[in-house]
This record gives structure tokens, C-alpha cells and sequence, in this order.
């Protein structure tokens, strides 16, 4: 997983690509703004397992429903749906848009709203233990990292 640094130079150089590359590219975590946060859960995108079963993102690894056995309808009005949805943005500031990584506290509050289950097993090492508490702390030095990028983006505003 990147550090907060790292993420911060990825957050400067995708951008710089774009501009100087005739390539589309992507980067989940820190195209928030350009997207107005998550655009998981079904706002614009979920993900299918091989096995049928539907995640809000190819990083969510929970479900409550198989493609095999619902209707996308019934699965984007699902609870674990519902749940992802109403909590979009995961946090005001959209460099922070991930429920993972940036709000793992929006994540364990979805799947125990949901009743959402792992796809696969070690998925819900996410949500407890030494990975949460590691997501956790991760997540608060990547806010303090962009707390600090506002700052000195406001103190180079030009009025």
C-alpha cells in the first residue's frame, strides 16, 4: 500500500501524464475530484466476481447478493447498496474518497448496517485486527497529508 508520500506524488504525476501522454489512465484514489468522490457502490460503477457474486468495487470484497440469483435492480436496491450510497462522499474532502483506505470506519459501518458477507476468506481483515488498525492509522496520515496539500495550495492562491 502506498504511503501518504507516495500517494501525494501519484496524486501530482497521473495528473502530469494526462497532460503529456496521449493515454487514458486512471487512479481510483486520487481522482476523487475529478469524479466527486467513490464512484463505487453503483453510483457508476460495482464489480462482479468471477463466482457471481456482486461488490460494490473490485477492492470491497463483501456482497449480499449473486448476479445469478437477483436482478441488477434488486442488487443495486440491496442494503449493501443502500448503505454504500447513502454515505457517498465518504468525506467532504474528495481527495479522501475511498470507505477502504481513506474512512475505514464508513466500510465497517456498511457491511454491519448491511449484513454484507467476504467473498472470500480473510476479505473482512479490512474491518478488524492488525490490518484495520493499520487502515486506520494510514487513512489518518493521508488526511494529515492532505490537510497539509490544502494549506499550501491555498497559500499559493493568487487573488
Amino acid at each position: 500500500m502506498l504511503t501518504p508520500e507516495q500517494r501525494a506524488s501519484m496524486a501530482a504525476r497521473v495528473p502530469a501524464i494526462r497532460q503529456n501522454k496521449p493515454i487514458a489512465l486512471a487512479d481510483f484514489w486520487n481522482d476523487g475530484e475529478l469524479t466527486q468522490g467513490c464512484i463505487a457502490g453503483g453510483r457508476r460503477y460495482f464489480h462482479v466476481t468471477a463466482s457471481g457474486a456482486v461488490e460494490p468495487c473490485a477492492f470491497v470484497h463483501f456482497s449480499t447478493h449473486n448476479i445469478k440469483d437477483h436482478s441488477l435492480e434488486e442488487i443495486l436496491r440491496s442494503p449493501l447498496f443502500t448503505a454504500y450510497q447513502k454515505r457517498q462522499p465518504f468525506c467532504g474532502d474528495h481527495l479522501r474518497p475511498c470507505p477502504i483506505i481513506d474512512v475505514p470506519a464508513a466500510l465497517r459501518d456498511i457491511v454491519a448496517e448491511s449484513g454484507a458477507r467476504p467473498t472470500h476468506a480473510g476479505a473482512d481483515d479490512v474491518l478488524k485486527g492488525e490490518v484495520g488498525e493499520f487502515l486506520d492509522r494510514r487513512a489518518a496520515a493521508w488526511a494529515e497529508a492532505v490537510a497539509e496539500l490544502r494549506s499550501r495550495q491555498a497559500s499559493q492562491t493568487v487573488f
